[in-house]
């Protein structure tokens, strides 16, 4: 068994949140200990949810990076 991380941030539904969760799903399914970090928006409500049910430990959590303006101003 490994442990795996997986990260993604996007926040609309599309290629990226389809990428993690199948291979999420499947890492679990082999018997890996999968965590997966998605982000909080509405969007990614659905991947969490799969993940989640197919046993992947599951964090909403805002990374922030180009668009963090916010962190510009710091």
């Amino acid at each position: 068994m490994i442990h795996v991380m997986l990260h993604a941030g996007a926040g609309i539904r599309g290629g990226l949140l389809t990428h993690v969760t199948l291979l999420a799903k499947e890492l679990a399914r082999a018997g890996h200990a999968v965590h997966a970090v998605l982000s909080p928006a509405e969007g990614a409500d659905a991947a969490a949810g799969v993940c989640s049910a197919s046993g992947v430990r599951v964090t909403r959590l805002s990374v922030g990076g180009k668009g963090d303006l916010s962190g510009m101003l710091r």
